[in-house]
């Protein structure tokens, strides 16, 4: 119940295969690094020999698919260990043969872990990643979504918008509070793009009768389109859907936010959906929307300088987007060494620098020292440190 009908189909065929057949489907490629994927990991590593994988990750090749796609091709034979494989970057659907030619490695795939396509000196590095760290899962951290409302047009507000409430109504700056978008997230910093919230979390028992000025400018927004009964109402001859079905009342946020005393906390903050990592540190009292996560315990600025650094983009990151979010399950991915006092000390005072300096030539510099720390914390060898930095 919770994997996916297409592995049985895999299981099947390979039932039908004559000893040295070959068998060769397109399918969600989840697989191979979510949970459920395990024992078909499994089952292809010791039953099969996996010949030749493509990951089209998040490339849509194939205009009928609504899901990522991988192909994968194995006969029914000794598991070898040398897997042609490829991830297919960009889009190419005029000379995909060739870029697949061009971009292939041979990868060894053994077991049940995630499979993940690298070229040898990648696997060596990730390997001494996993073996020399402690996964962020098992470090004294929360992480958690941003705020979703469910009816943006009414909760999110402009500056002058604000202004008009609090002026109107000063209880109104109880609750209202700044907020950042997934777009204003940055590398080390963040654009605040004068954007707030009407912060009405569920979880806080708020009395809407205690905040006439913002009562009314959720209600010109009209009661139906605010509750949350997931109904359709028809206003004026025109269909207007409610928020989704839920416990909350008509003015409060769509989701309860129990954590929200986590935004008055310093946090790392990264975008759910990004290329590169994209993440920064954001003082107290800054609300963030649900195209972000936020992450708020010990040793911040350390792990905040690691998402950052050239080590996590070449080795880490390019798993994580091809799986897809970046929640509870992106930390148990990361494996970081626990910081000596020294060190921990140099990566605030890179990190204090960074912030401080407009000089282009200074932070490529100061990165080029996070990422020499970085590389030193997990031992890599010298040709290792040259393809990172490099």
């Amino acid at each position: 119940k919770t994997g996916d009908i297409y592995c049985l189909f895999y299981e099947k065929g390979y039932q039908l295969l004559s000893r040295g057949g070959v068998l060769t489907y397109i399918t969600s490629n989840k697989w191979m690094r979510a949970g459920y994927g395990e024992k078909l990991r499994s089952f292809f590593a010791q039953r099969t020999n996996p010949v030749r994988l493509i990951d089209f990750g998040k490339q849509k090749i194939f205009a009928s698919a609504t899901v990522d796609v991988n192909i994968l091709m194995f006969t029914k034979s000794e598991n070898k260990e040398q897997t042609l494989a490829c991830t297919v970057r960009e889009s190419c659907p005029s000379n995909l043969s060739v870029y697949i030619e061009q971009n292939s490695l041979l990868s060894s795939f053994a077991g049940k872990d995630s499979w993940t396509i690298m070229s040898a000196i990648e696997q060596n590095i990730r390997k001494k990643i996993q073996a020399s760290g402690i996964a962020l899962s098992n470090w004294n951290l929360a992480i958690n979504y941003g705020i979703k409302t469910g009816c943006n047009e009414a909760f999110l507000i402009s500056t002058s918008k604000k202004d008009e409430l609090i002026a109107a109504d000063p209880k109104s700056a109880e609750l209202i509070r700044p907020i950042l978008r997934g777009k204003d997230v940055k590398r080390y910093e963040y654009n605040f793009a004068d954007q707030w919230i009407i912060a009405t979390f569920p979880s806080c028992k708020y009395d809407i009768d205690q905040y006439s000025a913002i009562k009314q400018h959720l209600l010109s927004f009209g009661i139906e389109r605010l509750e949350q009964t997931g109904a359709t109402h028809i206003i004026d001859g025109v269909p207007v859907k409610s928020r989704k079905k839920t416990n909350n009342k008509w003015f409060e946020t769509q989701d309860s936010i129990s954590y929200w005393n986590e935004f008055f906390k310093q946090k790392i903050v990264y975008r759910e959906i990004s290329d590169n990592m994209n993440a920064c540190m954001v003082e107290s009292g800054i609300m963030l929307n649900n195209k972000c996560y936020i992450i708020t315990g010990e040793h911040l600025i350390y792990i905040l300088s690691f998402l950052n650094s050239t080590l996590f983009k070449k080795i880490i990151l390019p798993e994580v987007n091809t799986v897809g979010g970046k929640g509870e399950a992106f930390l148990s991915r990361i494996s970081l060494v626990r910081p000596s006092k020294e060190v921990e000390e140099k990566i605030h005072e890179l990190y204090y620098k960074r912030i401080e300096t407009t000089s282009t030539l200074d932070v490529e510099k100061i990165d080029r020292c996070v990422d020499e720390t970085f590389c030193s914390l997990y031992g890599l060898s010298e040709e290792e440190r040259q393809y990172i930095l490099l």
